[in-house]
């Protein structure tokens, strides 16, 4: 963590990650492995959602991006497998909050998706 980057609450840095410039990582955000968060926008941390109350957060990595939520990794394009892969066996209750469950979810893969598409990958500005 360097220049005016701050972590504080119940957020976390660990393994290779990089937090530098004036970026903030705050909440229950999980930032780790490669990741390069240089500004506010190169994290998204969103939460509670679904049926399980999860925390997502989203990070530019010097690859591109990863996403975190509750125990799945992976990339924005593969999470709404796993919600349906969830929801088929973990989704205990009526059809109203089940569908509100759904809803979220597709709102934070949409928005999730939208900041991401933001992003340069780190790889990408060296070669520039």
């Amino acid at each position: 963590v360097s220049g005016d980057a701050r972590v504080y609450g119940n957020a976390g840095v660990s393994d290779n990650a990089q937090v530098s410039g004036d970026a903030w990582v705050y909440g229950a955000a999980r930032v780790y492995g490669n990741a390069q968060v240089e500004k506010p926008q190169h994290v998204l941390t969103l939460g509670p959602i679904g049926s399980e109350n999860v925390t997502i957060t989203a990070f530019r990595t010097k690859d591109g991006h990863h996403v975190n939520v509750a125990c799945w990794n992976g990339q924005i394009g593969d999470l709404w497998a796993e919600v349906k892969d969830r929801k088929k066996h973990q989704w205990h209750a009526d059809d109203a909050t089940k569908g509100q469950w759904k809803a979220e979810y597709k709102a934070a893969i949409a928005l999730i998706g939208l900041r991401v598409a933001s992003w340069t990958p780190v790889a990408e500005q060296v070669a520039a």
